[in-house]
């Protein structure tokens, strides 16, 4: 059955770990497929705490692919983007790529973390066709519509570029200093268009995918050099 845990565990197969028991038929507590399996306590345990999104929970059996894909450190300590054979590491820069410009794959799953703790594997959706949903941490965000993907973008580079911090853009609260440095007009107009939409997963996802300010200062050389 095409799935996120099988994509990812067919597509590090030259990476697969040693079975701790001989398999067995079963039934997968992670995806619920009838599939070679090995003891359930052999992959997950009771620090396990996404139980609530297990397929089959009541079943003591772990299939060799989840087995595989949570035993890949990667799955659950990196950003990430999987397909049919292809499971690739991604930095924010290249997220940001992927969000802005998609990511020209028919199936696939994409996830994003700043903890580097949970199983992306079961939070992330699998995506076919046109549709675009990164999972961000334990949020679904849904970039399909990439004109007003971009849109969003723009401005809030934008007004990144204008004076306003990340962390100023994320939460919409005005530091008092922060008027002094870049106007009374600019910052009414970024609340007016910000606090309806700045809760949003989307727009937070997007806050997130920014550039650095060290990304900034090269860019600024950059241009610096070529006028």
């Amino acid at each position: 059955m095409l799935s996120i845990i099988n994509m990812i565990a067919e597509s590090i197969k030259n990476d697969w770990e040693p079975l701790p028991a001989d398999s067995v038929q079963g039934i997968c507590c992670v995806t619920g497929d009838n599939t070679q399996c090995i003891l359930r306590k052999k992959g997950v345990g009771a620090a396990f705490t996404t139980q609530g999104l297990l397929k089959a929970p009541e079943s003591d059996f772990i299939s060799v692919a989840a087995y595989q894909a949570f035993k890949y450190r990667p799955e659950r300590a990196s950003c990430w983007i999987v397909s049919p054979g292809k499971f690739q590491k991604l930095k924010r820069t290249d997220i940001r790529h992927l969000v802005l410009n998609g990511t020209g794959l028919e199936i696939w799953a994409g996830y994003a973390t700043t903890s580097y703790k949970k199983h992306g594997a079961l939070l992330a959706t699998l995506n076919i066709g046109d549709t675009a949903i990164w999972q961000f941490e334990q949020i679904s965000v849904d970039c399909s519509d990439r004109i007003a993907v971009n849109a969003m973008y723009d401005k809030l580079l934008y007004y990144l570029k204008s004076g306003i911090g990340r962390k100023t853009l994320e939460s919409c609260d005005m530091p008092p200093l922060l008027i002094g440095k870049i106007g009374l007009p600019l910052w009414l107009d970024f609340e007016k268009w910000a606090r309806p939409v700045y809760k949003s997963p989307l727009y937070q996802f997007l806050c997130y995918l920014l550039p650095s300010q060290d990304e900034l200062k090269n860019e600024k050389n950059e241009n610096n050099i070529q006028s």
